[in-house]
C-alpha cells in the first residue's frame, strides 16, 4: 500500500477527535498552525466541525475549519483551513468535562480512521488523547485506543501487534 497519492504527494493523515473535554482540539489547532504552510503534508480531523469551531473561538485561535467529504480533498484546503470530515456529537460536549455521551463519536472517529487506512486513502493515523473512564461508562471494553486499533486491524484480517509511539 503506497502512502503517495497519484499526484506523487503524500496521502493525508487522519487525526481522530479524541476526548472533546481534553487537550486534543487545542493541540490539533497548534499542529495545524505549525504545518499549514508545509506543502509536503496535509492532515484532517475526523470529528464534529461545529464543536471544533466553538472550541477554537474559546481559545482565541484563528484556525478556520472547513468541512471536506473525503480525505483526498484535504490537501487543497490545508494551507487556508483545517479540513474536517464531519462526525457530529449526539450531544454538545462541555469544555473540560468528560462524558460518556461523546463516546460514540470518539470511537467512531477511530473506526473511520482505520477504515480509511485499510482502503489506502490515508498515509497514517494520529489519535488525539481519549478519556478511558468516559468510554468505559459507554461500554468500551479495550485497554485503550492502541489496543483498540490492533483489535480493528485483526478483525479485518491483518496481523497487528499494538505499539504506542510517543513524540
Amino acid at each position: 500500500m503506497s502512502v503517495l497519492a497519484v499526484s506523487g504527494k503524500p496521502l493525508p493523515i487522519a487525526v481522530t477527535i479524541g476526548e472533546p473535554g481534553g487537550i486534543g482540539p487545542d493541540i490539533t489547532a497548534q499542529a495545524w498552525q505549525a504545518f499549514r504552510h508545509n506543502r509536503e503534508i496535509a492532515f484532517f480531523v475526523l470529528g464534529d466541525s461545529g464543536f471544533l469551531r466553538e472550541r477554537f473561538a474559546q481559545i482565541h485561535s484563528d484556525v478556520v475549519v472547513r468541512e471536506i467529504a473525503v480525505p483526498a480533498e484535504a490537501g487543497a484546503v490545508f494551507a487556508t483551513a483545517l479540513p474536517v470530515i464531519h462526525m457530529p456529537f449526539a450531544e454538545k460536549p462541555d469544555t473540560g468535562q468528560f462524558s460518556p455521551k461523546t463516546a460514540a463519536t470518539v470511537i467512531g472517529a477511530i473506526d473511520k480512521a482505520v477504515d480509511l487506512a485499510l482502503t489506502g486513502e490515508i498515509s497514517a493515523i494520529v489519535t488525539n488523547p481519549i478519556q478511558k473512564e468516559a468510554l468505559y461508562e459507554a461500554g468500551f471494553v479495550h485497554q485503550g485506543h492502541t489496543d483498540y486499533l490492533a483489535h480493528l486491524a485483526r478483525r479485518r484480517g491483518h496481523d497487528a501487534e499494538p505499539v504506542m509511539m510517543l513524540c
